[in-house]
């Protein structure tokens, strides 16, 4: 077992704390549990990049966000799971593994109705 950094924005951090809690299971536990609910057509379609066209037509240059800002959580798994989300990385088009599990637990709560918590 390995620890594998992922940045997660503060709202989903809280929100995943506020699930671990909970339900008593490991962040590890809960990715995979995301990954059992989230198919792959949905991770496709947030993953691809959507062209843009400027008031004359011609198109603009987008960029691909890696991982993007965030507080740090360490994953403790195994080396079938990294090489299982190194293989998911790919087949969707995520820009990195770190973005890859931010969309993955963004989409897990969406589709529970799970409030994106925030301290005020």
């Amino acid at each position: 077992m390995g620890n594998k950094a992922v940045y997660l924005r503060p709202t989903l951090l809280e929100s995943l704390r506020i699930y671990k809690r909970s339900t008593g299971l490991t962040y590890a536990d809960i990715l995979v549990e995301a990954f059992d609910n989230i198919d792959d057509a949905k991770l496709i379609d947030a993953f691809a990049v959507q062209p843009r066209i400027s008031k004359s037509g011609m198109p603009v240059a987008t960029t691909v966000q890696r991982g993007g800002e965030g507080l740090q959580i360490n994953l403790r798994l195994n080396a079938a799971q990294v090489e299982w989300l190194s293989g998911k990385e790919e087949v969707v088009g995520a820009p990195s593994r770190s973005a890859l599990v931010a969309k993955v637990f963004e989409l897990f709560f969406e589709d529970r109705n799970v409030q994106l918590h925030r301290r005020d």
